[in-house]
């Protein structure tokens, strides 16, 4: 975009006039201070200000009159543009990267296996059962780090400063891992590449941790890092009634079959969710391959170098995602599919509710209200980025329950082992 003194001077001289009637300066009555002296100290600035706010709006315009396939946001190119504050005029460029053209159909075509669960092996009941004697049972202090130690500590990592709490037991790690850890004391680092590659069995890796740890650490080629807080030597839990108390506080049972079959509908309904998100997964993968999205190479590697904060990202990965992006925007576009401020509300509120839970806090009245108003507050507040990331979630929530009501899902019925296998490869 180019322009001249007749695109912007006038509303410059506005903005100076208004700024002459409130601007205070020693030595002049309030409003009485020479124009010309403005003009001399702020002209410029008011130039900048109003150019970028003419810019912006042509920028908007071109946008909305155009239909593009526009991949992120136009970037402004700085060597190219200007400001010609002597002969009054500009000239802004953008770069705007576009992605190539594809046909996706959503139909019966697209067929991707959908994971039920069923059974549990006794092996995984037992092993659980075990863990939580585990975290129930003695603790005793220890020193350094033994085959029989559990240790305490953060998993951490370089990308967007992620860290969270975490327990490694050293029976569930493979013997050839055990050099990296023995001996260590409170306060040594373990460097952890592949969390596959340190456990005995995939079904130990906690699902929790896959949850919560994020895309982009992922995706990093940097290794995840553990830091030893405390080190413990553990008595394991007597198996009885005031140990089921312990475990399930909410549940009355009085006998070790209740407490089993109890844990063992737990442990399903938990699967029944991660079998949800590897269906995800695999439609989401499948849909990236048909799509074949060309984005820029350039865009791509400027994107990648500014989110990863010049920590290196999977290349392969990180394309994968933004061609995700790209699809769920479209489609969600063509389907008129849409989320409302009720619905991120709701989600916002149930998300509260998880929390005060976790924290074994009753939902009463009171709590409902501190709900209510921490809500509102968000809406209102200085937290609105906050509901972007639930609307894109629930944006997404939306585009794959469209997408499983018109591709071809054929049920496969997996034990919680042998699902737990798969789920791990394809998180």
């Amino acid at each position: 975009m180019e322009g001249n003194a007749q695109d912007f001077l006038t509303t410059v001289e506005t903005k100076l006039k208004n700024f002459s009637k409130k601007v205070k300066i020693k030595g002049f009555r309030a409003g009485k201070v020479p124009l010309s002296m403005l003009r001399q100290q702020h002209e410029k600035k008011f130039c900048v200000e109003t150019i970028h706010e003419l810019v912006a709006e042509a920028l908007k315009k071109y946008l909305d009159e155009n239909t593009l396939n526009i991949v992120g946001a136009p970037q402004y190119n700085e060597k190219a543009s200007y400001i010609d504050f002597e002969n009054h005029c500009f000239y802004y460029q953008f770069d705007v990267p576009l992605y190539t053209d594809y046909n996706l159909l959503i139909d019966t075509s697209v067929k991707v296996e959908d994971y039920v669960v069923n059974t549990i092996e006794q092996e995984v009941l037992t092993r659980e059962i075990s863990h939580l004697r585990e975290k129930y049972g003695k603790k005793e202090e220890e020193l350094s780090v033994t085959p029989v130690s559990h240790l305490y500590g953060q998993l951490t990592h370089a990308l967007d400063n992620f860290s969270m709490p975490f327990v490694l037991s050293m029976a569930t790690l493979k013997k050839s891992v055990h050099p990296k850890f023995l001996s260590l004391e409170k306060g040594g680092l373990v460097d952890i590449p592949n969390l596959k590659d340190i456990f005995l069995q995939i079904a130990d890796i906690p699902g929790y941790l896959l949850r919560a740890i994020p895309a982009k650490v992922f995706l990093s080629t940097i290794p995840l890092q553990f830091s030893i807080k405390k080190i413990q030597k553990i008595t394991l839990a007597n198996f009885d009634i005031d140990f089921f108390k312990k475990v399930l506080p909410y549940h009355t049972i009085q006998s070790s079959e209740v407490f089993e079959s109890t844990l063992e509908s737990m442990l399903l309904k938990q699967a029944l969710q991660d079998a949800q998100i590897s269906l995800e997964k695999r439609i989401q993968k499948d849909l990236i391959q048909i799509a074949n999205i060309g984005i820029p190479e350039e865009f791509l590697l400027k994107q990648m170098q500014k989110e990863a904060k010049n920590h290196p990202l999977n290349k392969k990965k990180y394309l994968d995602t933004v061609c995700w992006h790209i699809i769920v925007k479209n489609l969600a576009k063509e389907q008129n599919i849409h989320v409302s401020d009720d619905e991120m509300k709701n989600k916002l509120k149930e998300h509260m509710v998880q929390y005060y839970k976790s924290h074994n806090i009753a939902i009463d009245d009171q709590v409902q209200k501190n709900i209510e108003i921490a809500v509102m507050k968000t809406f209102t507040g200085d937290q609105q980025n906050n509901l972007q990331d639930i609307k894109q979630k629930l944006l997404q929530d939306k585009v794959f329950a469209y997408i499983q009501k018109h591709i071809t899902l054929k049920k496969v019925l997996l034990s919680y082992q042998k699902f737990y296998q798969k789920f791990n490869q394809n998180v």
